[in-house]
């Protein structure tokens, strides 16, 4: 049984804004992080004082930042479509982040485009939708509702 129209509505609201949220975060005319570079920087200054070099320390926190940027829309994607098209996610993924490295690279001179962030935001989404899947599988489990796409058959009511 798939989500409820409402389920599936409000799931579908919350990929939107999450959407939006993301857009503005990516074509932010200045990186994102420039206004707490002061705190970034002592980070990564401790960082250093056990042996991590400032430069790799801050590449570890940007590719994780955007990991954990893509996973809610992932998740959002399983939810939407059902499990069985969990593989939607990180392809939504890849071709969000490609268009967004692409329009910063045209557009925002001060921003980075970088490949690497579309292979961490597809990885964010990928995650996200194991989730999402993991989230499916448990509730067919417990007897819930079961998602859009999944095989499992509601039981009888008590």
């Amino acid at each position: 049984m798939p989500l409820s129209r409402r389920a599936r509505s409000s799931a579908v609201v919350a990929l939107a804004l999450y959407a939006l949220f993301v857009a503005l975060v990516a074509f932010w005319p200045i990186p994102v992080d420039r206004p707490f570079q002061r705190t970034l920087f002592r980070f990564l200054g401790t960082l250093s004082q056990i042996g991590i070099r400032p430069i790799d320390g801050y590449n570890a926190l940007e590719s994780v930042s955007n990991v954990l940027l893509f996973a809610p829309a992932g998740l959002l994607c399983v939810l939407i479509f059902g499990r069985r098209r969990w593989w939607l996610a990180p392809l939504a993924g890849f071709a969000a982040s490609a268009l967004i490295e692409a329009g910063q690279f045209a557009f925002l001179p001060a921003r980075f485009a970088s490949p690497m962030d579309v292979a961490a935001n597809t990885a964010g989404a990928l995650l996200g939708a194991a989730l999402g899947v993991a989230v499916c599988v448990r509730r067919e489990k417990r007897g819930g509702l079961a998602v859009a796409g999944s095989a499992a058959r509601p039981g009888p009511l008590p």
